[in-house]
């Protein structure tokens, strides 16, 4: 349990995007996230915001994460695929595929 805490302290940005795509209250959790000074302190509240209100029109979030231990150094990847609601691509027309991250088959690691 302890392990797994740790995990969602040092990734809260990530879990919080979770809970965004879930429903949860987003704009506390990274408002909480941001106090503690050790997720992403170059986003503003502003930003965050307008991050929530986007996210929150999109119909489909998916997280594949690879934990793993390479050489003494430890690494976590994440792959995040979004796709945007049929409403949201009807509304606007530029809107249709985002990649957050290349795909991990793309990534060299050291």
């Amino acid at each position: 349990v302890q392990k797994l805490f740790s995990l969602m302290r040092s990734h809260g940005f990530i879990f919080a995007l979770m809970s965004l795509a879930l429903g949860d209250c987003p704009e506390k959790i990274f408002m909480r996230l941001m106090s503690e000074s050790s997720v992403l302190p170059m986003f503003s509240s502003r930003s965050l915001m307008v991050s929530c209100r986007i996210f929150k029109s999109f119909s489909h979030l998916e997280f594949i994460f690879v934990h793993g231990v390479r050489l003494c150094s430890s690494f976590i990847a994440l792959h995040a695929a979004v796709q945007v609601s049929q409403q949201c691509l009807l509304n606007r027309l530029s809107f249709s595929h985002f990649m957050f991250l290349p795909p991990l088959s793309k990534i060299n690691w050291p």
